[in-house]
């Protein structure tokens, strides 16, 4: 298994900790051979599909919630990224959806 995570964040020139090393979540990864899928310190090209959303993420729910469990954590994040698929109008899209637009792709092509 690859996790898809985030480099961490700057302050300064200093790197701090990801959110999953921060949590002790990254502690988990060898126990359960995951792999963290990553190109190079400050290189978020491989993954930056993935940087956009954490960066959504973060600055859209973590950083303005104060999580005190990883259980709490896991459910807000869980209802935001709910909220973000299938309530939140994205402007990208034309203003509809995601899980909308995604539906109507596989009515498309199926």
């Amino acid at each position: 298994m690859i996790a898809l995570e985030d480099e961490g964040y700057w302050v300064g020139r200093k790197l701090i900790k990801s959110a999953m090393e921060y949590m002790g979540i990254r502690a988990l990864y060898p126990k359960h051979k995951i792999q963290i899928s990553m190109n190079g310190k400050a290189r978020s090209i491989h993954n930056i599909v993935i940087e956009r959303f954490f960066r959504i993420l973060k600055h859209g729910n973590i950083y303005i919630n104060d999580y005190q469990t990883i259980r709490d954590l896991k459910e807000g994040v869980k209802a935001y990224i709910y909220k973000y698929n299938f309530k939140r109008f994205h402007s990208s899209l034309d203003y509809r959806k995601p899980m909308n637009v995604y539906l109507e792709y596989l009515n498309s092509v199926g």
